[in-house]
């Protein structure tokens, strides 16, 4: 994700940085734990976000539907479906992966997304959060047939050097909506 120097993005209101944004070392962001590209950035970042919305330049008018939740409980079982997603995430997305992995683990989480589609309460759309993203690392890394940095896939150990510095976001929003069988990019 392409920011300036205070981590404004071209979406108006939205900041980034750290590893969205490729940062300082570039696709070689193993040392992210390290914490000091993202607390410099972040800092910046947020103060440039205060002094913008005091001018007026982010709306307050975002709506995100959480007073249409219901107050009841979940019917499935969470810490079991967490369990899965760390586990399809550590087997299938971790240091050692391949294509074939990669697409596994995006119809894996792809059929948990599906299966917490019907409940209707704060604690299934912090789960669905959840699974989201990790379903929409799978899905990236499985639609990007190439090793950067030191994101290797096992079966294909190249970097294409065409895609250098041309990553941009093209579209201002996201929806995500889960697949009816095999992952596809909402």
């Amino acid at each position: 994700m392409q920011t300036d120097e205070w981590g404004r993005t071209n979406v108006s209101g939205l900041y980034a940085c750290g590893e969205v944004t490729g940062g300082l070392h570039g696709a070689n962001r193993l040392g992210g734990g390290s914490l000091t590209e993202p607390l410099v950035f972040g800092h910046r970042a947020g103060k440039m976000a205060v002094q913008e919305k005091s001018m007026g330049n982010i709306s307050d008018s975002i709506y995100f539907g959480i007073s249409d939740l219901k107050n009841n409980s979940l019917t499935i079982d969470e810490s079991e479906t967490i369990k899965k997603v760390k586990e399809v995430m550590w087997q299938k997305v971790g240091i050692e992966r391949t294509s074939r992995s990669l697409e596994e683990a995006a119809d894996e989480l792809n059929l948990i997304a599906i299966n917490l589609e019907n409940e209707n309460n704060i604690q299934a759309l912090q789960l669905r959060d959840k699974v989201r993203s990790a379903w929409a690392s799978a899905f990236a890394a499985s639609v990007r047939k190439e090793s950067r940095g030191a994101h290797k896939l096992q079966d294909i150990k190249e970097e294409k050097k065409e895609r250098e510095g041309k990553n941009r976001i093209h579209r201002t929003s996201i929806q995500f909506t889960p697949a009816a069988s095999k992952a596809e990019m909402p």
